[in-house]
C-alpha cells in the first residue's frame, strides 16, 4: 500500500516524501499535479491506496476540485485525504472538508504533526473498513435467518375443506410474529400465531425456537391449551435466564409472548381452541355472527406454569375465522378497542369468497397512523372452513 502525494512544488514533495520515509509509512508515489493523481488513481486498485496528501493551491486543477473528483471515483469514497496548505483560512478549510477532506495539515510541515495527522486518519480508516466487514456480515447473517424464519412461517395452506392465508408484515427483516398451520389428520388441521414480546432479531430466534416445540406438538394432535402450557414454561425458562448486562435487566430482552392455537375438526365440525394473553380471534358462524375466541390467562412467560384449559366452539356449515398480532392495530387504529370493533364489523360484511381475496380487501382499508412510536411487526391469519354439504 502506498501513500500518494499530489503537489506542484518539488522541494514540498522531497521535504514530505522524506518525512514519510522516516516516519516508517513507506516510500510513496509522487504527483506534480491533480490531473496526473487522477490518472493514476485510475490505474490500481483503491485498497492500495493508504492516503492521499493533497495540496490546495496548485496551478491547473486546485486541490479541492481533485478532491471531489477522488471522492466520486469508486471505491474512493473513505480513502483518507490529507490536505496540504500554508492558508489557514476558515472558508478554505470549510470548503475543502465540504469536497470530502479527511484531515489537513498545514505548511510549513511538522514531521511529528504529520505523523500524528496521518497515523491517525489510516487508523480511522481501517477501523472503518474493519466496521465495514463486519457490518457486511452481520447482514449476511440476517438475511440467512430471515430465509429460515420465512421458510417456517406459513403463509398459504389451500385444501378443499381448508383455505388459509396470511397477511405478514414485519417491522424489520426479523419479526417476533410466527404462524405456523398444517394438516394433522383426515378432516383434521392445527394452527398457532405467536407474539414474542417487541421485535427484531432477538424475538425473531425466541419465535423460531417455540414453532419448532410448537409444531411437533400440533403434528401429534395435542390438545391446544397443552401446547400453549409447554409453551409458557419454555418461555419462563427464558425468560429465567441470567441477565448479563443493564440492557437485559431493564427488559430489552423479550420475556414473555402471548399466543393463541386451534384444532380444526372437520369431521365433528368442532373448533378446539386456546388462547394465551392474546388479542381475541375472531370466528365468523354462518349466520353472519361472531364469536370472540377471547384469553382466558396472562401471556405466557410471566408465570412459571399455566393452567391454561382448551375451549370448544361449534362450527357447523362452515365457517371464517381470524386470528391477528398486536401490530395489526397499533399501526392502523387509534385503540385496541376501535381495532377490534373495525375488524370484527370488516368480517361479517365482507363477502368475498376466499380468504386471499379477504386479506386484500381487509388490506386496502389499513391506512397506518401518523406513528410517534416505532412500527410493530404485524399479522392477520385468514382460515376458511368449508361445510361438509360443499
Amino acid at each position: 500500500m502506498s501513500i500518494f502525494i499530489v503537489d506542484d512544488s518539488s522541494t514540498d514533495r522531497k521535504i514530505i516524501r522524506n518525512f514519510i520515509t522516516k516516519l516508517g509509512f513507506g516510500v510513496p508515489e509522487e504527483f506534480a499535479s491533480g490531473e496526473t493523481v487522477l490518472e493514476r488513481l485510475l490505474q490500481v486498485e483503491p485498497v492500495s491506496v493508504r492516503a492521499i496528501l493533497l495540496d490546495l493551491q496548485m496551478e491547473g486543477m486546485e486541490g479541492i476540485a481533485c478532491c471531489l473528483r477522488i471522492r466520486s471515483m469508486p471505491g474512493y469514497a473513505d480513502t483518507p485525504i490529507l490536505v496540504v496548505t500554508a492558508s489557514n483560512d476558515e472558508i478554505q478549510m470549510n470548503c475543502a472538508f465540504e469536497a470530502g477532506a479527511t484531515d489537513y495539515i498545514l505548511k510549513p510541515i511538522q514531521k511529528y504533526n504529520l505523523q500524528v495527522r496521518l497515523r491517525n486518519a489510516i487508523q480511522l480508516d481501517c477501523e472503518r473498513s474493519v466496521r465495514h466487514r463486519f457490518e457486511q456480515r452481520l447482514q449476511q447473517d440476517i438475511r440467512i435467518a430471515q430465509e429460515i424464519q420465512d421458510r417456517l412461517l406459513t403463509r398459504r395452506l389451500q385444501r378443499p375443506d381448508f383455505q388459509m392465508e396470511l397477511l405478514y408484515r414485519p417491522a424489520s427483516n426479523l419479526s417476533g410474529d410466527m404462524v405456523f398451520v398444517c394438516p394433522t389428520g383426515p378432516q383434521r388441521y392445527a394452527a398457532i400465531l405467536m407474539d414474542v414480546m417487541g421485535h427484531g432479531v432477538s424475538s425473531a430466534f425466541i419465535a423460531v425456537f417455540l414453532q419448532s416445540t410448537a409444531s411437533r406438538l400440533m403434528q401429534q394432535n395435542t390438545a391446544p391449551g397443552e401446547i400453549l402450557n409447554l409453551l409458557g414454561r419454555q418461555m419462563w425458562d427464558i425468560a429465567s435466564l441470567p441477565r448479563q448486562t443493564a440492557e437485559e435487566e431493564n427488559g430489552m430482552l423479550p420475556s414473555f409472548l402471548s399466543a393463541v392455537c386451534f384444532d380444526f375438526d372437520l369431521a365433528t365440525e368442532k373448533l378446539h381452541w386456546a388462547n394465551a394473553g392474546h388479542l381475541p380471534a375472531l370466528l365468523r358462524l354462518p349466520d353472519g355472527s361472531i364469536e370472540k375466541l377471547e384469553s382466558t390467562t396472562p401471556p405466557l412467560g410471566l408465570f412459571p406454569s399455566t393452567n391454561l384449559k382448551t375451549q370448544t366452539v361449534g362450527m357447523s356449515g362452515g365457517c371464517r375465522m381470524i386470528a391477528f398480532s398486536d401490530g395489526i392495530l397499533e399501526n392502523h387504529f387509534a385503540s385496541v378497542g376501535t381495532g377490534i370493533e373495525t375488524l370484527s364489523q370488516f368480517l361479517a360484511t365482507e363477502a368475498v369468497e376466499t380468504p386471499a381475496a379477504f386479506l386484500t380487501a381487509l388490506e386496502k382499508t389499513l391506512r397506518p397512523l401518523l406513528s410517534v412510536r416505532d412500527m410493530d411487526d404485524a399479522c392477520v391469519m385468514t382460515i376458511d372452513i368449508k361445510s361438509k354439504e360443499l
